[in-house]
């Protein structure tokens, strides 16, 4: 009940009061909704609540390159090969109206098709000079398991003493066949003869069966990859290898050579680019160094850093192109790139994007992997 004396207070201290008693009469309120909340129907609950565990991807390749094509343009991303080995691929046509050929990009081990370095830079410049793009994604290597443990060897027990009653012999004759007796059917079968369980064959047989390779289904891209450049008129192609790119490209030179051998065939590859490459690919069934016992071909070898083993490396390429006679090698030494436009030592030049690697790069390909136009030419396919 509101008094005259209460009237008779300031206003200060009469909102006091009021203002405590709204703020426990709403806390109060909160409380009691919160002890006996509404019951929700089960069908709603049923219907949120429901969470799809199927994965949309069959594997973490998948998903990288399905995400990566939803970020690029429609005539860019390009889906090859077919079924379950359809891939990514990323093309640049020429922008100049002149084409020279087309650079066929193979990125290095953990990244993908438009890594945001020196990939994403050189397929976005080459075209301003007159080369088209294409990058590939490739599989990761296979790593050899590692092995499993030997198991703990459980301590063997005791002998038991001789005058104990273990030690004495079993008078049950021992054989090694045991029989059953099969009361309804009146047969007596063995040990022996009883089929094996059905599903510990199941298993070794499939770890028996044996699965394709990651260098196979890299070599496969590759040549899908050169297949689809021919389709488009692309006869003039250079490779780029980065790290273990550079591998894996000089075994497909490799294969390109055999099929080759003893033909009037022409070698549609033109020029090979080396980035930091690594010499073998994991588990180190593709050797680099095998490119050199190839026919000598046009090739930059670009490497980066001052580390001693990639100055090493550098220096023992650079000494079996000397010995296999390689009219065109030129090796070059850069210092090693950042991600970074800010502190890139290379981004002086911005112009559409260059920079001192895309620029040896250009030049390269300008001097010694450059086509010609032939007007009525003819063209065997095999």
């Amino acid at each position: 009940m509101i008094t005259m004396a209460f009237l008779q207070k300031p206003f200060a201290l009469r909102a006091k009061p009021i203002l405590l008693s709204l703020i426990l009469s709403f806390s109060t309120s909160v409380f009691t909704l919160a002890q006996n909340p509404e019951p929700v129907p089960e069908a709603e609950i049923s219907d949120e609540s429901a969470i799809d565990t199927q994965s949309p991807y069959r594997n973490t390749e998948e998903r990288d390159m399905k995400l990566l094509a939803s970020r690029l343009s429609p005539d860019a991303a390009v889906w090859l090969g077919q079924g379950d080995e359809k891939f990514l691929s990323i093309f640049e046509p020429d922008h100049t109206g002149q084409p020279y050929g087309a650079l066929l990009i193979i990125h290095d081990e953990g990244q993908h098709a438009n890594w945001p370095h020196n990939i994403e830079i050189i397929r976005k410049t080459m075209p301003e000079y007159g080369w088209a793009t294409l990058t590939i994604s490739l599989p990761k290597p296979d790593y050899l398991p590692i092995q499993a443990r030997d198991p703990e060897k459980t301590p063997e027990p005791s002998a038991p003493e001789e005058n104990s009653e273990a030690t004495k012999p079993d008078d049950s004759p021992t054989d090694e066949t045991q029989d059953l007796y099969n009361s309804d059917t009146g047969e007596v079968s063995n040990l022996n003869d009883t089929p094996a369980n059905t599903e510990v064959s199941d298993e070794i047989e499939k770890a028996e069966t044996p699965t394709v390779s990651a260098e196979i289904r890299a070599q496969t891209r590759i040549t899908a990859a050169i297949k689809w450049l021919n389709e488009k008129g692309q006869f003039n192609i250079a490779l780029l290898g980065d790290g273990i790119g550079a591998a894996r490209a000089s075994q497909f030179i490799a294969h390109v050579n055999e099929e080759n051998a003893g033909t009037d065939n022409i070698n549609i590859i033109r020029g090979m680019i080396m980035l930091s490459p690594q010499h073998t690919v994991p588990p180190g069934e593709v050797s680099l160094l095998e490119y050199f016992k190839q026919a000598p071909m046009p090739t930059l070898d670009v490497y980066f850093g001052r580390r001693p083993y990639d100055l090493e490396a550098a220096r023992l390429r650079k000494h079996l192109a000397r010995r296999a006679q390689f009219r065109v090698y030129q090796q070059v030494h850069l210092p090693e790139t950042v991600a970074f436009d800010s502190i890139n030592p290379y981004s002086n030049n911005s112009q559409n994007g260059a920079n001192r690697l895309t620029q040896r790069i250009r030049g390269f390909l300008q001097s010694h992997a450059r086509g010609v136009k032939v007007d009525n030419a003819h063209i065997n396919r095999r």
